[in-house]
């Protein structure tokens, strides 16, 4: 439903003046021009409701302008009978959805989905569908890398690393086999082991 806005001014030369301003202003289309009585006169406008803001107060600037403005007023999203009421743009705009409506029912009942229509559920079973393969894949990785495990080459390469820098590593590990703060005392050979059983775990060094 489009939104509509009215601007109700003195005078037959306000009214085509404030209409015109507002066409120009933005991209939306008049409705209708509707007497109130006693030579008040409000235009009808119909669009987005940015545009429709927008027209309004191009069409007020210029009726306060000719000393003829009375009132104005903007309703976002005007309910389907007022629509229908209001006639032109507005009611069309009222049909427009009734049918998109009834399209969606029907092709909701022909078993078929849309984009609007489609239950959240299927979307989350997609989402969990990937991450339980994902997850499959992560393991497998983990599998591989524990059966290609060589501990010994794996020794031989630590025992090169400086205390200092074992202790980093275990740092950066996150080891489960010691406590951060026991990390910092550890000596060489406790840290070479901590960080291998980390690596059995599928820890990656």
């Amino acid at each position: 439903m489009k939104a509509l806005g009215m601007v109700e001014v003195r005078g037959f030369l306000g009214a085509v003046s404030a209409a015109d301003a507002a066409l120009k202003a933005a991209n939306v289309e008049l409705n209708s021009e509707q007497r109130v009585g006693g030579g008040r006169r409000t235009i009808l406008l119909v669009g987005d409701v940015a545009a429709v803001q927008a027209a309004v107060d191009a069409a007020v600037v210029i009726a306060k302008q000719l000393g003829c403005y009375c009132t104005s007023h903007v309703i976002p999203r005007a309910d389907e009978a007022i629509a229908k009421l209001m006639g032109g743009k507005l009611a069309q705009s009222a049909e427009s959805d009734d049918a998109d409506k009834e399209l969606i029912t029907a092709n909701t009942n022909n078993g078929l989905k849309t984009s609007e229509t489609e239950p959240l559920e299927d979307l989350a079973g997609d989402s969990g569908k990937n991450s339980e393969t994902q997850v499959a894949l992560e393991t497998e990785d983990i599998e591989e890398q524990k059966e290609n495990f060589d501990e010994s080459a794996l020794r031989q390469k630590l025992m090169a690393y400086k205390v200092v820098d074992l202790r980093k590593k275990a740092y950066a590990m996150n080891v489960h086999g010691m406590k951060r703060t026991a990390i910092k005392f550890a000596n060489k050979e406790a840290l070479i082991k901590v960080i291998i059983d980390e690596v059995k775990r599928g820890g990656t060094f």
